[in-house]
């Protein structure tokens, strides 16, 4: 038992003698195997210039045959029922050697894993109730022909999503086990089986503690492990031996009255012998600290919006072919926090976010845009833009900030530096607060609107409005004007419209009363010339009596004039007297049948004497203070005061034919201004 001469090689080369052998089986390692062989001198280089990827190799020991020289041993030939395999593989290297002639053959293999170490992988497993035993299985069907063991966590969820970014499945694979505190173990002797997930379960053994062995404590990974947190360093103790026997990782050992499990061990050539070295540890001290990936940490990977839940989105990423419905929810959390939040839109691509190399809880950060070189609005880079699908928009521009609605008539707020603050609805505009609301400004407020204004207070029936007209309500009415003015109701009623032929009949009758003579009129037009030529010729006093004693005639004149229009209206007979009109008026005045114009008269007449005797009595007290104020008052004063009795009575006669009661107040009050003007004129 190991020798060198017991070792036969299965392989496409022709060997003729093994000089050297070194094999190694460590946990989360490839099996190795270095092998250097004599060969024949004819062989040359061949060996090394024919070999192929394909290329396998068997290392077998077989058991000795005290009857057979080494001489005699053909290494290439093996006998499988009495051999059992040291190492089982494909070829990874191999070398030819020339030595003064002497050719040797250097292989080095390395055991089937290694096919899941070639090609660096990106994907993603999202179904958190996927087992190990499915995630494993959906890795090696890559890997038609080959096959692993289950050791750990059978039948149990992997309970989270899991990311491969930009490492192979082997790399991938040893993370996984990391997370269950375990590891990978190459399964050195059969190809079909490329690895354990877990540390493997066989054969025990008990062995003396004589020979050599080394008793070790690996501190540094007790401490990655989490130091006292994680157990005690005990767990980390281990004991290094040298053996002839062949065992198994995973092999139960019974060493100096303790369990010890083989963990690793190489084995090497040593004379004409094989040596094979073992670690024996704890059954807690093989467990292997969590590994990361160092590639995700800080990274994102982009993929499309599958669906969108509240604040959770499921992503089918860029580096799977496809995704299932069992993809998992992540949180949405964009840069920007909860300015500019806007969920990203089914269909859209979005960034999943790893903020850590752990690969735990990644979030997606925000929307991937695809078309910014088509995009007219980024082609501007002084521009931005956030948007909705709806349509909404904030614009960010050098000189303005712009927000517009989503709808067919969008609402519009401008903040721009030219024009100011703009504020555009299509309907209500509404400005609520609690407290006050100023409005201020030194130059002008203007308020537009083309139907109504209203300005009202809330809770009470106040305020103002503005509709064609100005409209107030208040609970305190208070009316404050100079002028008040009121006037009679009339007839607004819309007439029908006549027509052509009674229009042109009504003007034929209006020239023909326009070319009759008015003996009325005659009368009032000689009734003022007297009372102006009274008033220029007694200088304004004359003018007052005159008018006095003349009021009663008057008045008595202007009534008749009106009913004598009346009835000869009524009686449709045409043009009437007016002196015998006048005379059956004065005499009805006389008899008592028509007195209105007379005590009308009267009263002014009354009006007139006060009026006279108080502007005597006031212009005498100014008039005698001085000579010179008397002299302005005679000279000046009634001159002037003639001049505006004159004007005011023009004035006056414009009026003065409305009515009967216009006339009376024509002549009545006209005389009493004219006194007062005469007798207490304004001081020069």
């Amino acid at each position: 038992m190991g020798v060198l001469h017991a070792l036969r090689v299965k392989s496409p080369y022709k060997l003729l003698r093994i000089e050297d052998i070194k094999i190694d089986n460590k946990p989360n390692e490839h099996g190795y195997l270095y092998l250097k062989c004599l060969i024949d001198d004819s062989i040359k280089f061949q060996s090394a210039i024919n070999a192929s990827a394909s290329d396998k190799i068997c290392v077998y020991e077989e058991l000795e045959d005290e009857n057979l020289r080494e001489s005699s041993i053909n290494i290439n030939v093996v006998n499988e029922n009495k051999s059992k395999i040291l190492f089982n593989g494909m070829i990874s290297s191999i070398k030819t050697t020339n030595n003064n002639g002497v050719y040797y053959l250097e292989i080095e293999g390395i055991t089937s894993s290694f096919e899941l170490d070639i090609q660096e992988k990106s994907r993603s497993f999202q179904n958190a109730n996927m087992t190990y035993e499915e995630l494993i299985g959906t890795i090696l069907k890559d890997y038609s022909g080959y096959s692993y063991t289950q050791c750990i966590s059978k039948g149990r969820k992997i309970g989270k999503s899991l990311f491969q970014y930009k490492e192979t499945d082997w790399s991938f694979l040893k993370r996984i086990a990391s997370e269950l505190n375990s590891e990978l173990f190459c399964d050195i002797m059969e190809t079909r089986n490329m690895f354990y997930f877990g540390r493997p379960i066989k054969a025990s053994y008990e062995i003396e503690d004589s020979g050599f062995y080394k008793a070790c404590k690996d501190l540094k990974r007790f401490h990655e492990a989490g130091g006292l947190e994680a157990g005690h360093d005990t767990d980390y103790f281990y004991y290094e031996i040298k053996r002839r026997e062949k065992y198994d990782i995973g092999d139960k050992i019974r060493f100096k009255n303790k369990d010890f499990y083989v963990n690793q061990y190489s084995a090497y050539a040593l004379k004409d012998e094989v040596i094979y070295k073992y670690r024996l540890c704890r059954k807690n001290g093989i467990w292997q600290t969590k590994m990361y990936n160092s590639l995700l940490g800080g990274g994102s990977l982009e993929g499309k919006v599958l669906a969108v839940e509240g604040e959770k989105v499921k992503l089918n990423l860029d580096i799977d072919k496809g995704q299932s419905k069992e993809a998992a929810w992540f949180s949405y959390a964009p840069p920007t926090g909860n300015t500019m939040y806007s969920m990203p839109v089914v269909g859209t691509s979005a960034a999943l976010y790893f903020p850590n190399e752990s690969s735990e809880a990644p979030i997606v950060t925000g929307c991937v845009r695809k078309n910014g070189g088509s995009c007219a609005k980024t082609s501007d880079t002084t521009k931005r833009y956030f948007g909705t699908e709806h349509g909404s928009e904030i614009e960010m521009t050098p000189g303005a900030l712009n927000i517009n609605g989503g709808s067919k008539e969008p609402l519009n707020i401008s903040f721009d530096d030219n024009t100011g603050v703009t504020l555009k609805s299509p309907k209500k505009l509404s400005l609520n607060a609690d407290g006050e609301i100023i409005i201020k400004t030194p130059q002008n407020i203007n308020i537009k609107a083309e139907s109504q204004i209203i300005v009202a207070k809330a809770g009470m029936q106040s305020g103002f409005s503005i509709e064609n007209e100005f409209h107030f309500a208040g609970d305190t009415t208070i009316e404050d004007a100079r002028d008040r003015e009121t006037y009679d109701s009339f007839d607004d009623e819309p007439k029908v419209a006549q027509k052509s032929e009674e229009k042109q009949e009504k003007k034929e009758e209006k020239k023909q009363e326009k070319k009759g003579f008015s003996w009325g009129k005659l009368a009032l037009a000689a009734v003022a010339a007297v009372a102006v030529v009274a008033s220029v010729a007694t200088f304004g006093v004359g003018a007052a009596i005159a008018c006095a004693v003349a009021v009663a005639c008057v008045g008595v004149i202007c009534a008749a004039a009106s009913t004598s229009t009346t009835s000869s209206s009524s009686a449709g007979g045409g043009e009437n007297d007016i002196g015998a009109r006048i005379m059956s008026a004065f005499k009805g005045a006389l008899s008592g049948a028509n007195r209105s114009p007379i005590i009308k008269s009267f009263n002014s007449l009354k009006e007139i004497g006060c009026d006279i005797w108080r502007g005597f009595e006031n212009r005498g007290e100014k008039a005698l203070d001085s000579p010179y104020d008397f002299v302005n008052w005679a000279a000046i004063g009634i001159p002037g005061a003639i001049k505006a009795t004159l004007q005011s009575n023009a004035e006056r006669s414009e009026k003065a034919f409305n009515s009967v009661y216009d006339f009376t107040n024509w002549l009545s009050f006209g005389a009493a201004d004219m006194v007062k003007g005469a007798v207490n004129p304004e001081d020069p």
